[in-house]
């Protein structure tokens, strides 16, 4: 049996905001993590309780606003969209638009951008911070780790694999295989990280 506020790994959980909660004008966030001394299931009944309790405060009014709530592992997520709140009062000063502040969920950023249209679309990237300390890291070990290790590693970076995120990927491993090579060891494959082999172009003779 599944319990529908509980994701199985942060790409899911993300995966949540961004194809289910922003489409539908959950632009309200409140992230936070559960207090270390609390069972977890615990935490999820008093913070779903309380939810619950601000529908019936505010029934029958015009204009309130509906509330989420996902968690993974300690990691918890409060959804809101528009309009009255009167939840989580401890939870309030916590609550960013991100349609102003991008969202940062375990090393990943996750930002609002206007279409044409006026709608917010989700784009998601490695947080640049947590990008630059793992380029950093990477490059270090790419002459004193195997292929194999380093293909482990760079999955590890980017666990919700969105194009851009792909893209990032990419630009590490390009840094990782240019100090590889120098030092004359196997490149890791970009099929290694979850990406395509860039095409290689048939050859041709030349026509005397």
């Amino acid at each position: 049996m599944t319990t529908p506020y509980l994701a199985h790994s942060t790409a899911e959980l993300i995966e949540w905001v961004v194809k289910d909660y922003i489409p539908k004008g959950y632009y309200f966030y409140a992230p936070g993590l559960t207090p270390h001394d609390d069972d977890p299931v615990e935490f999820d009944r008093e913070i779903l309780d309380q939810i619950e309790a601000s529908k019936w405060a505010l029934h029958g009014q015009k204009g309130q606003a509906d509330v989420q709530y996902l968690r993974f592992n300690r990691l918890f997520l409060i959804a809101a969209t528009e309009g009255f709140l009167s939840f989580l009062p401890d939870q309030a000063e916590r609550i960013k638009d991100i349609r102003k502040t991008s969202l940062g969920i375990d090393g990943h950023e996750i930002n609002c951008l206007r279409s044409r249209g006026g709608k917010c679309r989700a784009s998601v990237r490695i947080h640049p911070e947590y990008f630059a300390a793992m380029m950093e890291k990477y490059v270090r070990l790419a002459a004193t780790s195997s292929a194999e290790d380093l293909g482990i590693y760079l999955l590890r970076l980017g666990r919700a694999l969105y194009p851009t995120v792909r893209e990032e990927l990419g630009i590490v491993l390009q840094a990782v295989n240019r100090k590889r090579k120098v030092a004359g060891l196997e490149i890791v494959p970009r099929t290694a990280i979850g990406l395509k082999q860039a095409p290689v172009k048939p050859f041709k003779p030349k026509v005397q």
